[in-house]
């Protein structure tokens, strides 16, 4: 009887040992850590400084997918391409590595939280890390590269389907694949990509961008599908595009996706009739933006258009996995609310000390792929002239398509400072007002000046003032990038370009 009496002791201990050691390791920290580049980032933090700090973060191998995953996609925008194949190479290898998950691992966030789960990641990131090797290879003008990443992103994305026809099928992926075999002249394999991308849009009851209609238009003619191109045709409401030589392909990744949140809950537990607190994680209100690029030229000016939500896609991947971390939460705290009621039952104090330590270590899960843009947007031009200019808000400079090189920087336009009204107070003094109104005049003044054209003030203007109804923070300097793409070269190229950097990136093909 003694035996058993020392067992029964060692046993709570052991697990109370393990819950204090959780608490001391500072796994919730590197969540905090990460989310906190996040919201620099939205606020103009320079990539390399992000970077720098990224790099600095220490991070558990159980989630080392997710800083993987992070520092690749930094290194993508800022032109970084070997070492963003590097590291999401990295990630792939962690992600595929962990679809068989270990009896112990599941042990251990069933009995504590879910943060000792190794981090295999969610659907959409298990496709889009082929995404965006793949656009790291082209960048890279590696167009083998990027043609085996979409081969091997169409593997994973029929894989997911089997169990769900949603998660994790994205149209930006399909559109990509489309993009790197019509550069590579397999136009019949082009065709079925663009197929799926259009399908998974339909689905989705999600707007069908122009530079996919078009594509879908002048694709199905050239292959000799002459009525099937008349289809669409008829059901875009646009023609053929005229024969050039030159086609641009940009792509545009804005903002910085919402970091999740922690939430604490209530679920009723049927064994004991009570009700326990579980931490379970959220995403606050999504209060994204979206600010369009465009492209000016002497056909007109073209805007980019979305084609991907990271937003709804993160969201959408939370919502079906939140009935399994419920269950698991639930069971969690009550295996916890048990181990508690025992040692009560022998000591109050130390029934007490292991109710405190239960609270502490109920952490919520709240990994994802959080430094991802909060939309993907495409566009095409088929410029001829020796030009093609793009603007946006981030920045300004000149780039040279044949060798990639910078060869002018242009001044930033600035806009100091914005007071934004919209405190907890319920009045608004007239003299802020119009000081909203003279900086909002300043604004349009400096786009002018910069000769954008009429319809992209206008458009301009329509996002600032929705930024004002919004936003309760003063506003940043306001920057307008300009590019101009040499394509004297008679060359396809493809252009990358990010919120994060005023950093505009071309590969010729």
């Amino acid at each position: 009887m003694g035996n058993v009496a020392i067992v029964t002791t060692v046993k709570p201990s052991i697990f109370l040992l393990a819950l204090f050691c959780f608490i001391l390791s500072g796994c919730a920290a590197n969540n905090r850590d990460v989310s906190e580049v996040a919201n620099q980032l939205r606020h103009n933090l320079p990539i390399e400084t992000a970077l720098t700090k990224l790099e600095a973060i220490k991070v558990d191998k159980r989630s080392s997918a997710q800083h993987e995953l992070n520092l690749g996609y930094l290194q993508l925008v800022s032109g970084d391409y070997q070492n963003a194949i590097t590291n999401f190479e990295k990630a792939k290898q962690t992600m595929t590595s962990l679809q068989a998950i270990s009896i112990s691992e599941n042990l251990a966030s069933a009995t504590v939280n879910e943060t000792f789960r190794n981090y295999s990641g969610w659907p959409t990131d298990q496709v889009l890390v082929h995404g965006m090797m793949a656009m790291a290879y082209l960048l890279n003008n590696d167009l083998n590269g990027a043609r085996v990443e979409v081969l091997q992103a169409d593997v994973q994305m029929n894989k997911l389907a089997e169990t769900d026809q949603t998660q994790g099928q994205l149209a930006f992926v399909r559109y990509l694949a489309g993009v790197i075999y019509e550069l590579n002249d397999e136009y019949d394999s082009s065709l079925i990509s663009y197929r799926m991308a259009f399908n998974i849009l339909t689905t989705r009851k999600e707007t069908i961008p122009a530079p996919l209609q078009q594509s879908l238009i002048d694709l199905t003619s050239r292959v000799g599908l002459a009525d099937e191109s008349k289809d669409y045709q008829k059901q875009f409401s646009r023609g053929l595009s005229k024969h050039y030589t030159n086609k641009q392909f940009v792509f545009a990744f804005d903002g910085v996706v919402t970091q999740m949140q922690q939430a604490k809950s209530t679920l009723w537990w049927d064994i004991d009739d009570v009700y326990l607190s579980v931490a379970l994680p959220k995403f606050p209100r999504n209060n994204y933006v979206e600010y369009p690029f465009y492209i000016h030229s002497e056909e007109g000016e073209i805007v980019t258009q979305s084609i991907e939500s990271i937003e709804k896609r993160a969201r959408e991947d939370l919502q079906a996995r939140m009935p399994a971390i419920s269950a698991m939460a639930l069971a969690r705290a009550g295996a916890k609310f048990q181990t508690v009621k025992e040692l009560n039952k022998k000591d109050n104090v130390l029934g007490a000390f292991a109710n405190i330590l239960t609270i502490m270590s109920e952490v919520a899960d709240l990994r994802h792929w959080s430094l991802l843009p909060s939309s993907i947007q495409i566009a095409i031009s088929y410029e001829t002239t020796a030009t093609l200019q793009l603007s946006s808000r981030y920045g300004q400079q000149f780039i040279d398509a044949a060798n990639g090189q910078q060869i002018e920087q242009v001044q930033e336009i600035e806009i100091y400072p914005l007071e934004s009204t919209l405190t907890n107070n319920t009045t608004t003094d007239n003299s802020t007002s119009d000081n909203q109104l003279s900086a909002e005049e300043s604004l349009e003044e400096a786009i002018s000046r910069n000769h954008i054209t009429e319809s992209m003030t206008a458009k301009s203007r329509a996002l600032h003032e929705n930024i004002l109804k919004v936003s309760p923070t003063t506003m940043k300097k306001t920057r307008t990038n300009i590019a101009k793409i040499n394509n004297s070269t008679n060359k396809n190229a493809v252009v990358l370009l990010s919120s994060l950097t005023n950093k505009i990136h071309i590969a010729s093909f």
